[in-house]
């Protein structure tokens, strides 16, 4: 499990590529694997550690975003890598004490190009019940907007964790209930017993039986 100190390093890192740099990193790490940038967050140089963060973030960010003035890249380099950013979201999900700092970074995964960084980053967002004002919307539209149906599964689910504060979600799972879909019908009438029994049981949801 990483140190609070190397999840906010890390954390900090990934907001600089996934922003404006106002200079280049001093080691260009382009061309290093994510086991040894990994390695490289452990370096007693802070200078090092701030690099590495900084290039693994590189690797996470969404490619479709433009960013300024980012990281030179070598010829060798590997390209962004989505195995990259589901292992930064999984860990950053970890950190639920730093939900402001890390709830954003959960966001930016929900509009990633890979249907499994968006998964991990819906079921991240899970974890962050004490912050349904951020998480909720992002959930919601997962579930509405997503045309893949894993993510829109691991949403549905997700949203059952915030229990009544997850209410301006009932609309969506209202209309998740008449879904092709046999797993994300069931996922989303147990969120909405869970978040309002007497609307579950208006639209006619059993939450002890499978749907057809």
């Amino acid at each position: 499990m990483p140190t609070p100190l190397r999840i906010l390093t890390f954390a900090f890192g990934i907001s600089l590529a996934c922003g404006v740099y106002a200079a280049q990193p001093r080691y260009n790490f382009s061309d290093k694997t994510v086991a040894e940038l990994l390695e490289l967050l452990e370096s007693k140089d802070s200078t090092i550690r701030d690099c590495a963060a900084i290039f693994l973030g590189d690797r996470y960010r969404n490619p479709k975003v433009t960013v300024i003035n980012a990281p030179i890249h070598k010829p060798n380099s590997p390209p962004p890598d989505a195995r990259v950013r589901i292992d930064v979201l999984s860990v950053l999900a970890d950190f639920e004490a730093h939900a402001h700092e890390i709830i954003p970074f959960m966001l930016n995964g929900l509009r990633d190009q890979d249907p499994w960084v968006r998964l991990c980053a819906a079921h991240g967002l899970g974890r962050f019940a004490k912050e349904p004002e951020v998480a909720v919307p992002g959930l919601i539209q997962v579930l509405l907007e997503d045309k893949d149906d894993r993510p829109r599964r691991t949403a549905a689910e997700a949203l059952g964790y915030f229990r009544e504060q997850g209410k301006p979600a009932i609309p969506a799972l209202l209309r998740a209930l008449k879904d092709k879909d046999p797993d994300l019908r069931e996922r989303a009438g147990t969120s909405l017993w869970l978040i309002d029994g007497q609307a579950a049981a208006k639209a006619g949801v059993d939450v002890f039986r499978s749907y057809p």
